[in-house]
C-alpha cells in the first residue's frame, strides 16, 4: 500500500481491494518539481460485464480539490495537510467513462474490454502558501 504523511492510496476493482505494483519514477525535470511520484499497475480481471477500477486518497481532511484533464489525461489534484496530490491515468478513450469523486478517480471499463492492465500516476509535493497556484503534481502525472 502507498503511504503518505496525509493518507494513503488505496485500488478497489470492482468493490474490492486490489494489489498493485508500485514504480518510482524520476521527480524532478524543466517542467516539473515534486517530492515523490510513483506509478501504481495492476491487472484487471476477466470479465463479462463491465469492470469498475476506483483509485483514491484515504485518510487526512481534503481541503481543496481541482479536475486537471488534459488531451490523453484523466487527473484529480487535492489539497490536504498541506501537500498536494495529484491522481492520473489515460483518458479520453471514448469507450471508458471517468468519474471524479471527492477523494479520486473512478474508471469504467466495458465489458469489451482488451487492455487487461491498468496504470494510475501519483505526484506528492509539500506546498507553499505562496506557491498555492503551482501544477507541478499535475505536470508529474502527465509525463509518464
Amino acid at each position: 500500500m502507498l503511504v503518505f504523511p496525509f493518507g494513503s492510496i488505496q485500488l478497489l476493482v470492482n468493490g474490492c481491494p486490489q494489489k498493485y505494483i508500485e514504480e518510482q519514477l524520476f521527480t524532478e525535470t524543466k517542467s516539473f518539481s515534486v517530492d515523490s511520484r510513483i506509478k501504481i499497475s495492476t491487472e484487471l480481471p476477466p470479465s463479462s460485464e463491465a469492470i469498475s477500477v476506483y483509485c483514491f486518497l484515504k485518510g487526512g481532511q481534503i481541503t481543496g480539490k481541482n479536475i486537471q484533464t488534459d488531451e490523453g489525461l484523466a487527473a484529480i489534484s487535492f489539497d490536504i495537510k498541506g501537500y498536494r496530490i495529484t491522481i492520473g491515468t489515460t483518458g479520453d478513450i471514448w469507450e471508458n467513462k471517468y468519474f471524479y469523486l471527492d477523494d479520486g478517480i473512478n474508471v469504467i471499463f466495458p465489458a469489451s474490454l482488451e487492455k487487461r492492465k491498468i496504470s494510475f500516476c501519483i505526484a506528492e509535493k509539500k506546498i507553499k502558501a505562496e506557491k498555492i497556484d503551482d501544477d507541478s503534481t499535475w505536470l508529474a502525472v502527465d509525463i509518464w
